[in-house]
């Protein structure tokens, strides 16, 4: 079972954290390894734990990362964009992963923000989650149709079937009769109810304390501070009217402070032995010594006594505003809970999870969190030859912000000066800057050695950025280069093969530029040079191609891409291609060739695995010709919002690439980082 979840709530008020609660512990019952996240905390949430995590950690084995905070989020999404924003996020997540289930908890709206929608809707469609929509019926059950409906539309309208399921939660004991139409309205519409949990006041029972610590009461005298307040009531009638209410257990009873008749009474009612839940003074106002004296046998039996400056009628409306959230130490309603929405989960349902298992999907944000875990393990710097760009800048700016990778800028420092300040982006240290005007010994003595030519000539040759930034790369004083002129051709082929050479047992090089799309990885690959290139050739750029995107945790399907019809060939020498790749990688997903006219006629993904058994959505679309290549990719890019990586050059023993030929800082600083990355894969 490969299943990532995401719990969404249709509106403002729903129980989320309950509802995941319940799902981990259904599937745990049936021996699924699940884990839990909540990847972004409230916005609501005080202090470095999250609440929600705590409850799990609490009442489950599970040891939950802490979710990234709100501030955070909203800071690298206004800096950096969303795509980086939610990589760094998943980033953080990358240890539960790896479990067959991941139940991911998703943000509560809060009116007046802009990032909980978005969020919700994006972070399914990043790591290729299916969505659980929760819907309380706590207004009726009339409502719940249009509403889960409209709450659901931003996820299947990218993906039919996304949202795998309806949760309706707070079903009043008038409602329950509704349900049945509820069911068959929403199937109606695709949608299937999984678990329906009627309204129960045990599951919201606060205590004193917890009330307390919200709204941050003077505590008068403490008492049992973990009695559970069944009902709340403002006393503020006559003495008749409040005794019978007052002398109720459970009776949270809210009175201003100038009301000594209001907490005999409750202190009396203790003195019986009814227990209250407490007694809340408000207005600033305390009893006198002499009434405290009389209440002093209750309060030493354990009531409560809370006092506060608002007056009664906002002490109260703070009261009932109160966030139900379970609190992190409150295991005995944290195992209620859990217990009571694991077991109204459809069993059925829970089966099919199981059952109907779904290939994992290959999305961009997946592999930018994944470079960013890579990245991570080691230092790495990446040599950029000039002219530097002000996106080159601000890309280096970004990685050297998330710890990444380190850029050295080789070029001229005086062009390097007057862009950064053009821009007024900061000047980069001197220590990630080489000017070629002045090269360093060591580099002459390599480059005069390797050439067989005077050290002056060396010299002159190391003004060029690329020569100096592939001599660099080829003394492992840096892991990887990506420059503007990668994709010219022949300049970088005559100096790869000179300095860097091929990789053990490659004999022909490849290229492969990516398209990266929320939803998709289609990679462009094909021979590096030679329009007539041989199908034996055309195989192993395919192979290249393949295992560099193998190498970054993506499973593609391999699509061979004739130029023109039957009559020229070229179709038939792809079916060649194919035939051979099958019988050379049996590992691999391999589809039937089509052609450059049928590009956009049909979908890339419907490959099958030597051996059976279906594939994600990544592609590789192979080329024999360059310009046949690029031209597909620009027609690509008319139609995707992607961003492109690359191009890449495949089978060297070194990684290097191209700056991508549209687009601007993100598609620099993942081209950059997805290349740093394949150092030890070259």
């Amino acid at each position: 079972m490969q299943r990532r979840i995401l719990v969404v709530p249709a509106g403002h008020r729903e129980p989320v954290t309950p509802v995941c609660l319940g799902l981990v512990q259904a599937l745990s019952e049936m021996r699924v390894n699940v884990a839990y996240a909540k990847p972004i905390a409230q916005e609501f949430s005080k202090g470095n734990e999250d609440q929600s995590v705590e409850v799990f950690r609490l009442v489950t084995r599970l040891r939950p990362p802490q979710p990234v905070t709100s501030d955070i989020a909203m800071r690298n999404y206004a800096m950096y964009g969303s795509d980086t924003m939610l990589s760094s996020v998943l980033f953080e997540m990358r240890d539960v992963l790896a479990h067959e289930a991941v139940v991911f908890e998703g943000l509560s709206p809060i009116r007046g923000t802009s990032l909980t929608n978005q969020f919700n809707e994006e972070f399914a469609v990043g790591v290729d989650a299916d969505v659980l929509l929760v819907a309380t019926a706590a207004e009726g059950l009339a409502e719940v149709v249009d509403h889960v409906a409209m709450a659901a539309r931003p996820f299947t309208d990218r993906r039919p079937g996304r949202v795998i399921g309806v949760v309706i939660v707070g079903i009043q004991d008038d409602d329950k009769g509704l349900l049945g139409d509820v069911r068959r309205d929403l199937e109606a519409q695709n949608l299937q109810v999984v678990a329906a949990v009627a309204h129960s006041p045990q599951l919201e029972r606060l205590r004193v304390r917890d009330i307390v610590h919200q709204l941050r009461l003077t505590v008068v005298s403490e008492g049992d501070m973990d009695r559970r307040v069944e009902h709340m009531m403002i006393a503020a009638q006559g003495m008749p009217g409040v005794v019978d209410r007052t002398a109720e257990a459970g009776r949270f009873v809210i009175t201003p402070g100038d009301r000594p008749d209001v907490l005999m009474t409750a202190a009396l009612a203790e003195i019986k032995g009814v227990r209250p839940a407490g007694v809340l003074l408000t207005s600033g106002l305390l009893p006198s010594e002499n009434v405290m004296s009389l209440c002093a046998p209750a309060l030493e039996a354990g009531m409560p006594l809370l006092a506060t400056d608002d007056f009664t009628y906002e002490a109260a409306s703070a009261v009932n505003g109160i966030q139900m959230q379970i609190p992190a130490d409150d295991e005995e309603r944290a195992q209620l809970t859990k217990q009571t929405y694991a077991e109204a989960f459809s069993t059925e349902w829970l089966r099919s999870l199981q059952e109907n298992e779904q290939p994992r999907r290959a999305t961009y944000i997946q592999l930018r969190a994944s470079v960013m875990e890579r990245l991570g393990t080691k230092r790495y710097a990446t040599a950029l030859p000039g002219p530097v760009t002000v996106d080159m800048l601000r890309s280096a700016r970004a990685l050297l912000d998330f710890g990444m990778a380190t850029c050295l800028f080789v070029g001229s420092t005086e062009q390097i000066s007057e862009v950064a300040a053009l821009h007024h982006i900061p000047m980069p240290d001197a220590a990630h800057i080489i000017d070629v005007a002045s090269p360093a010994p060591e580099v002459v003595r390599y480059l005069a050695a390797k050439r067989g030519v005077e050290e002056q000539v060396a010299v002159r040759d190391l003004a060029d950025p690329l020569t100096y930034s592939m001599v660099l790369l080829a003394m492992e004083e840096v892991q990887s280069v990506v420059g503007d002129r990668i994709d010219t051709g022949s300049d970088l082929v005559r100096l790869a093969d000179e300095l860097i050479g091929l990789s053990p047992g490659v004999t022909s090089v490849g290229t492969s530029t990516y398209l990266l799309d929320k939803e998709s990885i289609q990679i462009y690959a094909g021979p590096a040079y030679g329009e007539n290139a041989t199908v034996e050739q055309i195989v192993i750029s395919a192979e290249l191609a393949a295992d560099r995107a193998i190498s970054l945790g993506i499973y593609p399907t391999v699509t061979f891409v004739s130029e023109g019809d039957c009559s020229t060939g070229t179709l038939e020498l792809m079916t060649q291609c194919r035939d051979l790749l099958v019988t050379r990688r049996p590992d691999l997903a391999v589809a039937e060739p089509i052609q450059l006219k049928e590009f956009f006629d049909r979908p890339l993904e419907g490959g099958v695995r030597s051996g059976g058994g279906s594939v994600g959505n990544a592609s590789i679309l192979v080329f024999r010709s360059t310009e046949a290549r690029k031209q597909a990719l620009r027609e690509a890019q008319r139609h995707v919002e992607g961003s492109q990586v690359g191009p890449l050059l495949n089978g060297y023993a070194k990684p290097f690439a191209g700056l991508p030929q549209r687009g601007g800082g993100p598609e620099i600083t993942d081209t950059i980082g997805l290349t740093a990355v394949l150092t030890d894969r070259a």
